[in-house]
Order: C-alpha cells, then sequence, then structure tokens
C-alpha cells in the first residue's frame, strides 16, 4: 500500500500510484504495446493497462522498502564501525608503551654496537696508520 503523497493532486488515481520516477505511464505502457505486437487498438481502460498502475504501486513499495534497509545497514555499519575503531584505540594505546620500550631497546642495542665497532675500527685505523708510517720510515731509512 503506498503511504507517501505525491506533488501530484490526490483526486487523479493515475498519479497517486505512478508516483514521478517510478516506472512508466499507462501511456507509455500502450505505446509499447502497440509498438511490440503491432496492435492498433489499445484504450486507456484496457484491462492489461492496470497491471501498469500496479506494477508502478510496486515499484514505488520496493523503493521505500530499499530506502529504508539502506537507513537501517547504515546504522549499522556506523555503529559496528564506531566499535571498531574504539577497539583498534584500545588496543593502539595498550601496545604503544611495549613498542616504545622494545623501540627504545633496539636503538640503546644497536647504539651499542655502533660504539663497539666504532672503538675497532678506530685502533685499526691507528693501528695501520702506524704500520704506514713505520713503512715509510723504513723504507726510506734503508736507501
Amino acid at each position: 500500500m503506498i503511504t507517501e503523497t505525491t506533488s501530484q493532486t490526490p483526486q487523479d488515481p493515475i498519479s497517486m500510484h505512478c508516483p514521478t520516477g517510478y516506472g512508466m505511464s499507462t501511456e507509455q505502457a500502450a505505446a509499447l504495446l502497440r509498438a511490440a505486437h503491432q496492435t492498433r487498438n489499445i484504450e486507456p481502460d484496457d484491462p492489461i493497462l492496470m497491471t501498469v498502475t500496479l506494477l508502478n504501486a510496486y515499484l514505488a513499495e520496493t523503493d521505500k522498502m530499499v530506502d529504508r534497509h539502506n537507513k537501517a545497514l547504515t546504522k549499522i555499519l556506523a555503529a559496528q564501525v564506531g566499535e571498531y575503531v574504539r577497539a583498534v584505540q584500545q588496543v593502539s594505546k595498550e601496545l604503544t608503551p611495549a613498542l616504545s620500550s622494545a623501540a627504545l631497546i633496539g636503538i640503546q642495542s644497536a647504539y651499542k654496537e655502533f660504539r663497539i665497532s666504532h672503538i675497532w675500527l678506530t685502533a685499526i685505523i691507528g693501528v695501520s696508520a702506524v704500520i704506514n708510517v713505520a713503512a715509510f720510515v723504513a723504507l726510506h731509512w734503508y736507501r
């Protein structure tokens, strides 16, 4: 049953069952039947055109039902998304200190390894410099 009113006059039974934007008019249906079946006589009161009115009303009701379902699904999904966001925020709050301390430990470990490597490389460079100087002096001393 159609519960919404249209912008057209309520006395016109066609406008009550064929709201703007739904289906086709009875004139369009009659023209389609004439073209598809090479029929010349389809009167405005032909019973076949009653199905157009019924189908247009069905389309209008189906559209309203789909709209109600879309609104309900939107509410459900909005609630679910809100819950997911809160859950992700909670988990991230719980993980942040652990990840921060793990990252800090990793950085400290990497810095300690860098310092040890830096000390060894400095020692190797120093020894290499002493060997180079000694070799240079020895080569020039014995000539």
